[in-house]
């Protein structure tokens, strides 16, 4: 089941995507931060060109308006980027927890057709994913590096916000080195690096559009199964008028 929440419109406003709305809201403030990751600023200027770059990896990937891909991801700044990039092609990002089991990732991805999974990479995710792609539509799954835009600069930041007891775990401490979390890369052709996908899609032209539905979240199911809920761009838009 999917429920529809909202029927809010802006009488008679120009709609736009929610990206479109932060590029309008801030076109004189270009060289301001935008996002501040651990300490990594990163500014408005950065955030369209990263933005625009993957609109050109979704677009090489095959996805086009109305189509939905799935974010499987923490919010590192490459899946803040295809959250946007995705809405600047008409396409709709799903929101879906990096600890989805696979019952909840296939009922997801079945339901809502999904063609590309955008996958942080981490075993325990991509094992889940691995066991039930077959019974999926999703062509191709692209894996974001757990550190990414990390640097060493970032130390003392991510110590304060991540706590020492997470940077003395593996992964914790393989992030404070920049080495990421051991990933074991799948042999199937269906997963393929973020940074082959940017290399490969360089020249790639985007033809940018627009849908009504901005995002997909999904409840967390205290009173029963999970739903995945439809959010409009004029919904959450007109919150910050």
């Amino acid at each position: 089941e999917i429920v529809l929440y909202g029927k809010a419109s802006f009488d008679g406003k120009e709609k736009k995507s929610i990206f479109r709305h932060i590029c309008d809201k801030n076109r004189d403030f270009l060289y301001e931060v935008a996002i501040d990751y651990y300490g990594v600023e990163i500014t408005y200027d950065e955030l369209i060109k990263n933005v625009d770059t993957n609109a050109k990896v979704l677009t090489w990937l095959g996805v086009e308006k109305n189509d939905v891909i799935t974010i499987c991801s923490p919010n590192v700044p490459s899946s803040i980027y295809f959250y946007f990039a995705a809405q600047e092609i008409g396409a709709v990002p799903s929101m879906m927890h990096v600890y989805s089991s696979p019952e909840e990732m296939k009922r997801y991805l079945t339901v809502e057709k999904s063609k590309i999974v955008i996958m942080i990479g981490m075993n325990q995710p991509k094992r889940n994913l691995q066991s039930i792609l077959d019974d999926t539509s999703v062509k191709k799954v692209v894996v974001i590096p757990l550190n990414d835009s990390l640097d060493c600069s970032c130390m003392e930041s991510m110590k304060t916000k991540l706590g020492i007891g997470f940077l003395g775990t593996k992964v914790g401490s393989r992030l404070l080195k920049n080495e990421g979390a051991r990933f074991d890369m799948p042999s199937d052709e269906r997963f393929i690096t973020h940074k082959e996908c940017i290399c490969q899609s360089k020249n790639q032209e985007v033809i940018k559009s627009y849908t009504e539905i901005s995002t997909i979240i999904h409840t967390g199911g205290t009173t029963g199964m999970g739903k995945s809920t439809l959010l409009k761009h004029e919904n959450i838009n007109r919150n910050d008028d």
